[in-house]
């Protein structure tokens, strides 16, 4: 049988789901484990007694720092599988084949991780917001990297000026001279967000590499 990208989700799932159980199992063992060695070292006196409880407590916490490595990597996958469910389900939702549309936008999303620091996750949200308006793919990297563009530059979360820009559009004219952007309305929802578009990546072209190069953008680029 084919394996398909919801088998394939599944087993992530159950895998994911294994892999807590056998962390919770290793910190009982390492429980015991320290419980173990501290009662060694107690029957020991002197100088040896301190090596062995120096010893213990190097190894407690070794072990505790890689499983706490585990549970972030764990997270991080948990959140970057939920965004790039949502994505899909969103492009299926629109009558797009996952594999002619997702991966693409996957692509870009982790490039402007790399190389401005924004979330791909928050990224692959913005996408599955346009995607759900009409937003063509085709339009979609230069949306979002125009809406980044404007986030940084307004302070807003990128999912909130996402969320905004396409209730402005959907609202008409006098919510988006609100906004400071001046169009002539096509009457097209999807042609009038383009046209949006259009002034954001002139008006606020740079500042999501502006911010990026900022204290608080190289830290988040680290």
């Amino acid at each position: 049988m084919a394996t398909t990208l919801a088998s394939l989700v599944v087993d992530l799932q159950v895998e994911s789901a294994q892999l807590r159980s056998g962390l919770e199992k290793a910190n009982a063992h390492l429980k015991t484990f320290s419980d173990r060695f501290g009662e060694l070292a107690g029957k020991a006196n002197g100088g040896f007694t301190v090596l062995k409880g120096a010893i213990a407590n190097i190894a407690a916490e070794a072990f505790r720092k890689s499983i706490g490595a585990v549970k972030d990597a764990i997270k991080a996958y948990g959140e970057s599988d939920r965004a790039q469910r949502q994505l899909s389900a969103a492009a299926t939702e629109m009558g797009y084949k996952v594999e002619a549309v997702v991966p693409a936008l996957e692509s870009h999303a982790e490039a402007l991780e790399r190389n401005f620091g924004v979330s791909a996750e928050a990224t692959k949200q913005m996408q599955q917001l346009m995607i759900r308006f009409g937003a063509a793919p085709k339009d979609i990297g230069r949306a979002t990297e125009a809406l980044h563009n404007y986030a940084a530059a307004t302070g807003l979360d990128a999912g909130v000026a996402t969320r905004a820009l396409i209730t402005a559009v959907e609202a008409g004219r006098e919510s988006l001279v609100k906004m400071g952007i001046h169009i002539t309305g096509t009457g097209n929802r999807t042609k009038d967000f383009n046209l949006v578009v259009d002034q954001l990546a002139k008006k606020f072209a740079g500042a999501m590499s502006s911010d990026a190069e900022s204290f608080s953008g190289r830290v988040r680029v680290l």
